[in-house]
């Protein structure tokens, strides 16, 4: 088993991305819809998802860049808005090399931070 877990400020997040065409670099489509979909709470819902990205990242042993990348990590919400991880590229093919078999996330946040931690068994 492999966890990794990252907690980020909100207003750090807020900077970065105050530009959308930065939000491209890091974020999928259908991310950028979720969290424009949040109205006030888009930068509560991109910094839980930076902070996922991060977590996931962590738990395969490495940093972003090489094997992870922001956008080999999809983060997607099932209906009851529960998060999951969807990966692609060579991050996924880097975690069927490994045989492991399960990736999990949980994703909070408040005004100020967001949190995320991932567990792969």
């Amino acid at each position: 088993m492999k966890i990794g877990t990252d907690i980020v400020s909100t207003l750090r997040i807020e900077k970065v991305f105050s530009k959308n065409e930065r939000l491209e670099k890091c974020f999928s489509k259908d991310e950028i819809e979720y969290c424009e979909s949040k109205g006030e709470n888009k930068i509560q819902s991109l910094s839980g998802l930076f902070a996922g990205k991060e977590a996931v990242s962590k738990a395969f042993g490495f940093g972003i860049g090489g094997v992870v990348s922001f956008l080999s990590v999809n983060i997607v919400h099932d209906e009851n808005g529960s998060p999951h991880v969807k990966l692609l590229g060579k991050t996924k093919d880097f975690f069927d090399k490994n045989n492991w078999k399960e990736i999990e996330i949980s994703i909070s946040h408040c005004n100020e931070f967001a949190i995320a931690t991932c567990i792969i068994v």
